[in-house]
């Protein structure tokens, strides 16, 4: 990984408009989820950014991983790795509230 920080392993998923911040957090209770970027809501209600869900480590993320395809209230979860250049240009977009 080029230098400019430690490495983050990530996650992003779509989440939808009825979805809270704790609701998507808590099928990840028994992970090692280190923090989550969770989108603010535009003017029309929807989030038009995905989550980010941030792990200590590749085998913490892959564990993340099989949460893949579950559902959190109405939304089922699809589950992508990305990378921080992803997560600094959805920051740079919009907005998000931190969560650990």
């Amino acid at each position: 990984c080029p230098s400019g920080g430690p490495e983050q392993h990530l996650l992003k998923c779509r989440v939808g408009q009825g979805v809270t911040p704790e609701a998507l957090m808590a099928p990840f209770k028994d992970t090692q989820l280190s923090k989550m970027y969770f989108p603010e809501a535009e003017a029309d209600g929807f989030r038009n950014a995905p989550a980010f869900l941030e792990f200590p480590s590749a085998a913490a993320r892959k564990q993340a991983h099989t949460k893949n395809e579950t559902y959190v209230m109405d939304s089922q979860l699809i589950l992508l790795a990305t990378t921080r250049h992803c997560l600094a240009a959805a920051i740079s977009q919009g907005r998000f509230t931190e969560h650990e």
